[in-house]
């Protein structure tokens, strides 16, 4: 069962975030024989931040600070907000995709390969710096005291659907739901991590030479252990049977895809909505048609509870290359602006 832990909402100062190193830490049990066969298991699905704040070199005020932030803290007792050193930026994460019914999204950062999606809960946004765009148009942001905020940036405005943020806990609120197969990302923004000391004891010293030797710090609190909502563990699976990653795909095209507990895919071709399936655990999309030029597919699956998961791949088009009217080899064909040399053959 997870302990609850105590939280401020305050942040550590600034300052520091330009003295410490983060650490990404994993855990991973390893059994067997180091020399032969091993079995390796997760302890957790969650990684977990970790960071050092090197802060010898800080004058007599600065460290003073810390130690007024640590001793308010009461050690590792409550945790606080810090900003990052890195990996502080949403881009462009997918939230989830409209259903027609659904108002609430929660902050997600995605990270993925070909066949691995990995998602994080992200609780404390930073006000006010977050767009969430609704196929491409961003949300304004309903804010109790300030009224209705467009945050910067060239996309179009949402037209009569702001939202609520809750910046404390990571979700918002649309005032009405996005509609069926509408893309909602956090297309940028920053987030602060929530963390403790990892010390009950803060050394200090006089400005010098050696202090930088000085270090302190800090745990991320995972979401569990802040009781948070809409915190579903990812463990779902969503893979491209066909096509391959970087392929040359004709016109018109397929895709296939094989899931573990996905109940429903919606595809994307650049961005725009190429259908849904809900054939699973194979979904199979037909007569798909192929942008010019490279292009990018991402599929988002979700499941009974609303978790979701994502595959992405790029793909290239390529020209038609048969032509009626032949007049021999080595025709200089203009295509997409870029003047394209193909050996052209005679039909029947």
């Amino acid at each position: 069962m997870a302990i609850v832990t105590e939280f401020v909402e305050e942040e550590l100062n600034k300052l520091y975030t330009e003295m410490a190193k983060a650490t990404v830490k994993h855990s991973t049990a390893v059994t067997g024989n180091p020399r032969a066969v091993t079995q390796r298991s997760s302890n957790r699905i969650d990684a977990q931040l970790q960071f050092t704040i090197d802060y010898g070199g800080c004058n007599p005020a600065e460290q003073l600070d810390l130690v007024r932030f640590h001793r308010t803290k009461r050690g590792r007792l409550i945790g606080f907000r810090f900003f990052p050193p890195n990996d502080r930026d949403f881009q462009n994460d997918i939230l989830g995709v409209g259903d027609g019914t659904t108002t609430r999204f929660y902050l997600r950062r995605n990270y993925l390969s070909r066949d691995v999606f990995i998602t994080r809960r992200i609780l404390k946004p930073i006000w006010p710096l977050l767009t969430v765009t609704a196929n491409g148009s961003k949300a304004q942001i309903d804010d109790p005291a300030e009224g209705l905020i467009t945050p910067a940036g060239a996309e179009p405005v949402l037209a009569g659907n702001a939202i609520t943020v809750e910046w404390d806990q990571g979700y918002f609120d649309f005032d009405t739901a996005p509609a069926n197969g509408v893309m909602v990302r956090a297309a940028r923004g920053q987030y602060h991590i929530p963390v403790n000391f990892d010390s009950d004891d803060l050394e200090s010293s006089d400005y010098g030479p050696f202090a930088d030797l000085l270090s302190v710090g800090l745990t991320e609190i995972l979401p569990v252990n802040l009781a948070a909502e809409g915190n579903e563990l990812n463990d779902l699976q969503l893979r491209f049977v066909l096509p391959r990653s970087g392929s040359r795909v004709p016109d018109p095209f397929s895709a296939t895809f094989t899931s573990q507990g996905v109940t429903k895919v919606w595809l994307f071709i650049d961005g725009v909505l190429a259908g849904s399936s809900t054939a699973g655990p194979t979904f199979p999309f037909t007569g798909l048609t192929r942008p010019d030029g490279p292009f990018t597919m991402e599929a988002i699956g979700i499941n009974g509870s609303g978790q979701i998961v994502v595959a992405a791949i790029l793909l290239f088009g390529i020209a038609p290359i048969i032509y009626n009217v032949v007049r021999g080899a080595g025709n200089n064909v203009k295509y997409g602006g870029n003047q394209v040399t193909y050996r052209v053959y005679p039909t029947s």
